[in-house]
């Protein structure tokens, strides 16, 4: 029986009578069952009930077993010395607060109807493994996704819009290098993202800022990956080496240990050697992209960014040392795509909001312009025959996966609650 759904029955006051009773037989009623504290502290704040002939003003403290209270040592924080209510599904001892006065126990089973037990069982537990409630979705009313997608997008941008303000106070309000440090994260794409956001964060942007040549700016990259080959096999690479080894003399960039790469399972094309290639040619071809972004009136208008190509060298190799048939590499139509969904997009959000203090419409209208992506987590939503008419739909839907099915916060999600209420 997951905390959750006991939070959820508490929460909406699921129980076959209001005539309650408390473990010592007391009658409990339920005058204000307090506002639900997604963060530290009690589940419910501000809580008003009745038990017997006293009226009570506190917080209600929800547990599967009330042993957990003592496992979770509450009975240690004085943030616990409110509590007027502890409700459970197992009731095992009785528990006090931190100041030692007893707190009076409500035992769920012995209220709550046999409905909810099974909708939540049909349509959660029975379905543990990616969506839980796959068997059940088409139930969800295809005029209410419209609504819950785009809420669940807002939510996606604002968690994508929290970690730019915290690179913004890192870097003391350059833009420009908070969409390098984005930019780089994008271009390592799910396997190397991280990687290379460590990377661009190991030397000043105003160092690359100041780079002119294009060589220079792919020694910089590669050389902080520790990509370029101790010992060069060919005269680009022991340009790259010479070069990076001045850039590091001249600018006192300290030694350091990166991170490790990893090209295991990878198309040739997204390498990191070819993705940090095609990130130096993008700023050789665009020294300023932040302001062509803030500038830019509709997805279109970045269209420049295709016409951005790796160098000469790139074109017969996918790595140092070891040629290939020739092929250019440059920014295609698709990646542009995750550029704009994953990197622009919210960076031209995060700069409205900080702007104008509200968040402009217009973005969400942008998301409508692309094409859904194509990923493991929107094929699982497919099959289970969810509309999926672009981005906007496909990035709600992300949110939806990763903050509610997995973790499996089912009655926090508009779908669950609404199947719960069948």
């Amino acid at each position: 029986m997951q905390e959750a759904f006991l939070q959820f029955l508490w929460r909406y006051q699921k129980f076959k009578s209001p005539k309650l009773t408390t473990s010592s037989g007391e009658s409990l009623q339920v005058l204000q069952p307090g506002f639900w504290n997604a963060t530290a502290g009690p589940d419910f704040l501000h809580a008003k009930i009745r038990v017997g002939e006293v009226h009570w003003t506190g917080h209600v403290e929800v547990h599967r077993k009330s042993s957990d209270w003592w496992h979770h040592r509450h009975h240690e924080d004085p943030n616990y010395d409110a509590v007027v209510l502890h409700v459970v599904w197992e009731h095992d001892g009785l528990v006090f607060s931190p100041s030692g006065a007893p707190i009076p126990t409500l035992i769920l089973p012995e209220f709550v109807s046999r409905r909810w037990l099974d909708n939540y069982q049909m349509h959660f537990v029975s379905r543990p493994m990616g969506i839980p409630c796959a068997a059940s979705i088409r139930y969800f009313p295809d005029a209410q996704w419209d609504s819950w997608k785009e809420k669940l997008l807002i939510e996606r941008l604002d968690q994508k819009t929290a970690w730019i303000f915290e690179q913004l106070q890192q870097t003391q309000n350059d833009w420009e290098a908070v969409l390098f440090r984005l930019l780089a994260r994008s271009f390592g794409l799910d396997t190397n993202g991280s990687a290379f956001a460590e990377v661009a964060q190991y030397f000043p942007f105003s160092v690359f800022r100041k780079l002119s040549r294009l060589t220079d700016k792919e020694a910089l990259l590669l050389g902080s990956s520790s990509l370029i080959p101790q010992t060069p096999s060919d005269a680009y690479a022991l340009e790259l080496q010479t070069s990076f080894t001045y850039l590091q003399r001249k600018f006192q960039l300290q030694e350091w240990s990166p991170p490790t790469f990893s090209f295991a399972r990878l198309r040739p094309s997204n390498f990191p050697t070819v993705r940090w290639a095609l990130l130096a040619a993008l700023y050789h071809k665009i020294p300023q992209p932040f302001r062509k972004l803030v500038e830019a009136q509709s997805p279109e208008d970045l269209s420049e960014f295709k016409s951005v190509k790796a160098s000469e060298y790139w074109n017969t190799h996918f790595n140092f040392g070891r040629s290939s048939p020739m092929r250019i590499k440059k920014i295609s139509r698709s990646f542009l795509d995750l550029l704009l969904i994953n990197c622009f997009i919210p960076m031209r959000f995060a700069f409205f909001k900080s702007q104008l203090g509200f968040e402009p419409e217009q973005h969400l209208d942008w998301y409508r312009l692309l094409k859904a992506e194509k990923n493991r987590v929107v094929t699982l939503f497919e099959e289970v025959k969810v509309p999926i008419e672009s981005a906007a739909c496909s990035q709600g839907l992300l949110q939806l996966y990763r903050v509610y099915c997995r973790p499996k916060k089912c009655l926090s999600c508009a779908v669950g609650f609404h199947l719960m209420h069948e």
